[in-house]
């Protein structure tokens, strides 16, 4: 950033004195994406709350009814998730994550996930298949808890029914977690492999945790 000071007599910025801010030729704007995910937001999460806020207020009130509140409160939550989603990719990426790794049962590890989220893949209409064998990994629990569920949620809107296999490769040994999900007509290419804040989430808690 240059500011010119002009002189009392006529002159052109070519001529004028520059007056360059310290530090500012090195800037880029790419060294700082984190900080304008962060704003980005945090500002959208705020103002869905008190969208959110707003509709719950005129349902009291009896001036939208439910399946109206419904049509615009849906919408917003995904918004909302999409920044919350947007937000732990930061936090992941800059390594502001407090990692405690065990000797867990991975296959205890996906079921859990598989039974928190059962009502809500239910009301989905997705049923889920699953073949695990019993595989103890060193993995910290939470961010194992976290890739499952990424992993479910990138997934869902492609199919009616996920199959997910638990099993051990060898040369060099690890577990690999494998999810088939079966549609009724083929999807679009463009949809399946378009990078969207799940498989991105998804992506970063690989990497963090080395998987």
């Amino acid at each position: 950033l240059r500011l010119y000071e002009m002189p009392h007599s006529e002159s052109t910025p070519s001529t004028a004195a520059p007056l360059t801010t310290h530090g500012a030729d090195t800037w880029r704007m790419a060294e700082h994406w984190p900080e304008l995910v962060t704003a980005l937001t945090d500002q959208s999460i705020e103002s869905v709350n008190l969208l959110l806020r707003g509709l719950e207020l005129l349902v009291r009130r009896g001036r939208i009814s439910d399946e109206e509140y419904k049509v615009l409160a849906v919408p917003a939550e995904r918004l909302k998730l999409c920044g919350v989603n947007a937000q732990q990719i930061v936090r992941f990426q800059g390594g502001r994550v407090r990692q405690s790794h065990e000797k867990i049962d991975l296959a205890y590890l996906i079921e859990s996930v598989l039974q928190e989220r059962r009502n809500e893949l239910t009301l989905l209409g997705i049923a889920v298949r699953r073949k695990f064998r019993p595989v103890d990994v060193l993995i910290d629990p939470t961010l194992g808890f976290s890739l499952t569920t990424a992993m479910l949620e990138w997934s869902a809107p492609f199919g009616h029914r996920m199959e997910l296999r638990l099993d051990v490769e060898t040369d060099p040994a690890r577990a690999r977690l494998w999810l088939k999900t079966y549609t009724d007509h083929p999807p679009l290419q463009s949809a399946v492999f378009e990078d969207n804040i799940h498989w991105l989430l998804l992506r970063q808690i690989a990497a963090t945790d080395g998987g």
